[in-house]
């Protein structure tokens, strides 16, 4: 589970600037690196792993992505330069932490440090440490006189100068109070340790619980001697069962349980973490997806070999989106540009148009300017009167009264192939997946999501090769998109679309553990030439048509907070 640990002072005086800072420790207490150090000049140490927001006084961890010699984190809090502006923590009369499960926002614990009386200008304010294969949180109260750097040294950092030394920490005597939100939202004392597991209990725990809870009934339940002497016959079993489960998983292979919302939120990070472009099955980054990925590793036990995936660059969403508004409003145009792009026209060209759509066509030749495809361009005006072409602006345009004038625009490409594929169709694919991606986002929906996902596949199943264009798994909704920017007509092989929708409700209804919904679509160009009856046999087959206009709509109905 990922956490965001925050922190707040009480009666902060405004000349007192406070930091914070986490030491990743192996299990001597030591950082293995310099890097192991995250602080204000250093605020990530693993993105997705552990970072600094910089939000302030915050951090977001996820314990099990954490590397496995880590055995702790140590959070702590100091006045910066205290030692020369002779500053401590007895001017704050109390330092407060809480710790938010990232997934529901739900408070998990919080810390109250009292320190009133400190001469200390750091303190250590608590670990998020593991114990017996599980993370737990301890509250500490450790105060250094010697400030950041020597907590630093303390924890094995290499720190070339500072503001003082100490070679051991100063414990200072303070009130520490850890609270825990209840049910109800109240916070409730409870004695140090008892915080919430943030991980699903495995084997050997249930089995240790089943134990006591045997001997417990035994000796508490009045019962004859044969029912009696049944369950000491039980307890000396699941006493067995302890002992084997306590062998397999301190020396074989831990027990420890990853819960499902666990499994998406770490997939979520490993997605983000990997680089734009192709992720192909002989990089070392495919085999990591694949490990963390439910959809991937469903379609692989069934005999699905997944090839490669894509993954869209930001400036890739960018111009999709730029490409998605200015495709509604001149769908001529941009045919025109994308003909160029596809003849790898470089070089000079004009295109003509109506002053009316001066506007829309220079934000759309600006954004393609910005990525590298084209280089500047010229905007001019036919002035019917000279019968010759002459160089205006839009500002220019914009005051001129016959809007249906002819314009032109002469550009020069410069790039035809970095952005060809998406500006020649799969920013279809981009547009569909940025939309639906950030409103499962939005709406703090644990998903899964890729696209161009290229897969070989048994006949019996697919066609041997092909591939997904989106494919996302939210809850327990499965969402399969195919996108078609050109003609729907006799050419498109719907029978084929159907077959590959219906293959992959089979491969997921194999999984007996789970019931899926299923919501098939077809995202397709309303400007292109469409054959109805391809829709209506789309529709009757449950794979739902949908233009890029009504793909916010269509998202929102399916993945509504009521679902």
């Amino acid at each position: 589970m990922p956490l965001s640990i925050r922190f707040d002072m009480l009666k902060l005086p405004p000349n007192y600037e406070v930091d914070s800072c986490a030491f990743v420790l192996n299990r001597h207490g030591k950082v293995r690196t310099d890097a192991d150090f995250v602080f204000f000049n250093q605020p990530i140490f693993c993105a997705g792993v552990l970072q600094k927001q910089p939000s302030g006084h915050e951090f977001f961890v996820n314990p099990q992505l954490l590397p496995a010699d880590v055995n702790q984190i140590v959070f702590s809090l100091n006045i910066y330069d205290g030692l020369s502006k002779k500053q401590n923590f007895s001017a704050l009369s109390e330092c407060r932490g809480e710790v938010i499960n990232s997934i529901n926002l739900e408070k998990i614990t919080a810390f109250a440090l009292n320190t009133e009386g400190m001469t200390e200008i750091a303190l250590l304010f608590f670990a998020l440490y593991l114990n017996n294969g599980q993370w737990k949180l301890r509250a500490l109260g450790n105060g250094f006189n010697g400030g950041l750097d020597a907590l630093a040294a303390h924890f094995g950092v290499d720190v070339s100068e500072g503001e003082g030394t100490a070679s051991e920490p100063a414990v200072s005597e303070m009130s520490v109070v850890i609270e825990e939100s209840d049910a109800e939202g109240n916070e409730t004392a409870v004695n140090n340790g008892g915080i919430k597991s943030i991980h699903k209990k495995n084997p050997l725990e249930i089995a240790k619980e089943l134990h006591a809870a045997l001997v417990e009934a035994g000796e508490a339940i009045p019962m004859a001697e044969i029912p009696k002497r049944k369950m000491a016959e039980i307890s000396e079993v699941t006493k067995k069962m302890i002992a084997a489960l306590e062998h397999i998983h301190h020396t074989v292979v831990p027990l420890d349980l990853v819960s499902e919302d666990a499994v998406f939120v770490n997939n979520q990070v490993v997605w983000k973490n990997l680089p734009a472009g192709y992720v192909l099955k002989k990089h070392i980054q495919f085999q990591r997806l694949m490990n963390n990925s439910r959809t991937l590793g469903i379609l692989h036990k069934n005999a699905i070999d997944i090839l490669s995936v894509y993954k869209f660059s930001d400036p890739e969403i960018t111009l999709s989106y730029k490409i998605g508004d200015f495709f509604s409003a001149n769908y001529p145009f941009y045919q025109a540009f994308k003909a160029l792009i596809v003849q790898n026209q470089l070089g000079p060209a004009c295109l003509t148009a109506r002053v009316k759509e001066a506007t829309e066509i220079n934000d759309f030749l600006q954004s393609l300017k910005k990525v590298g495809v084209m280089g500047p361009f010229q905007i001019q005006l036919y002035v019917f009167s000279s019968k010759e072409w002459v160089d205006t602006d839009v500002g220019t345009l914009r005051r001129i009264r016959s809007q249906e004038n002819k314009i032109r625009f002469t550009l020069t490409l410069i790039d035809t192939t970095t952005y060809r594929d998406l500006i020649t169709g799969h920013w279809f694919n981009a547009f569909a997946y940025s939309i639906i991606s950030d409103h499962l986002i939005r709406n703090r929906l644990l998903h899964e999501i890729y696209s161009r996902v290229s897969y070989q596949s048994p006949p019996e199943i697919f066609k041997a090769k092909g591939d997904f264009d989106i494919i996302a798994l939210a809850g327990k909704t499965i969402l399969a998109v195919e996108c078609k920017s050109g003609n729907l007509n006799e050419t498109l092989n719907v029978d084929q679309m159907i077959e590959k929708m219906k293959g992959l409700e089979k491969v997921f209804a194999s999984i007996a553990s789970m019931h899926y919904q299923y919501q098939f679509l077809m995202i397709y160009n309303p400007f292109a030439s469409i054959d109805q009856a391809i829709l209506d046999k789309l529709s009757s087959a449950g794979v739902k048509p949908v233009m890029p206009s009504e793909i916010r709509g269509v998202i929102f109905n399916l993945f509504s907070s009521g679902r």
